[in-house]
């Protein structure tokens, strides 16, 4: 996408101990948030409570970047799948969702990025197997992934 935005945030006030919103442009303009838009991002969680909460986590972290969020991988410009590695079941639904997934770079699809504990046991083989992802995330770089939206990080594979 060639195109860039700027959002404007809100910004508290607390001066007097309160949390009263104060509208962007209240001191001039001066204090204001301003933040890229960076794209839409989808993230596709598969398995545990544990990888909830790391999506939640990643989606946090993405949307304060300047990422926008959104339920369909079909309108996203980076997809993220939050995978599970210890059940053979889970495995392969994992892969089926990254092809899945795959096809959509036909599209809009920029970036496809892998993230979790499929990525720490299989992690070599996936990135021979899997060429249509972007990159790959284990579990303890999950904070990395605004780096692999923007600019491309890949933690060290076993």
């Amino acid at each position: 996408m060639s195109s860039r935005f700027t959002i404007i945030g809100q910004t508290s006030d607390t001066s007097h101990g309160d949390m009263n919103t104060a509208s962007p442009l209240a001191d001039g303009g001066k204090n204001t948030h301003r933040k890229e838009f960076l794209g839409n991002v989808s993230v596709v969680n598969l398995g545990c409570a544990k990888n909830q909460v790391d999506a939640e986590v990643m989606l946090g972290s993405l949307r304060s970047a300047g990422f926008s969020i959104v339920d369909d991988p079909n309108e996203a410009d980076v997809a993220v799948v939050n995978t599970c590695g210890f059940l053979q079941p889970a495995v392969e639904e994992g892969i089926d969702a990254i092809l899945d997934l795959s096809e959509l770079k036909a599209n809009r699809l920029r970036k496809l990025i892998v993230v979790g504990c499929m990525v720490e046991r299989y992690g070599e083989d996936l990135k021979e197997s899997l060429p249509e992802v972007d990159h790959f995330l284990g579990g303890n770089d999950l904070l990395r992934v605004i780096e692999s939206a923007q600019d491309g990080y890949d933690s060290p594979l076993r």
